[in-house]
């Protein structure tokens, strides 16, 4: 799923550059990627946290989606105050898009 986040991420951003040129498409990744940098992390605490043993607590499970919230919060922060150009509504449109593609996606993967 964080994978199809990604490929999302970048067809949202290529069409950003077709309709807004360079600073549209900087936005919209970084939107993206504020988004799919804390999933993977996430993931990846999840799949460590599988193979040490055999049920992950729900709340385990909580405290790695609290601090996944957290990095995307401060994912966000830094990306506007480093692209201080960011074009918003192009960096917002990515951000939501990404953030609710799961839904859709695991939608997909349980059919």
């Amino acid at each position: 799923i964080v994978g199809w986040q990604a490929v999302i991420a970048g067809v949202i951003a290529v069409g950003a550059q077709l309709l807004g040129g360079l600073v549209a498409c900087v936005s919209a990744a970084l939107g993206g990627v504020v988004c799919v940098i804390p999933n993977v992390l996430f993931a990846i605490g999840l799949r460590m946290l599988e193979r040490r043993k055999k049920q992950v607590g729900m709340g385990v499970f909580l405290v790695l989606e609290f601090v996944k919230i957290v990095l995307t919060m401060v994912f966000m922060i830094a990306a506007v105050w480093f692209y201080r150009e960011v074009s918003w509504g192009y960096f917002l449109i990515s951000l939501a898009i990404v953030l609710n593609s799961y839904i859709f996606l695991l939608y997909k993967n349980r059919s």
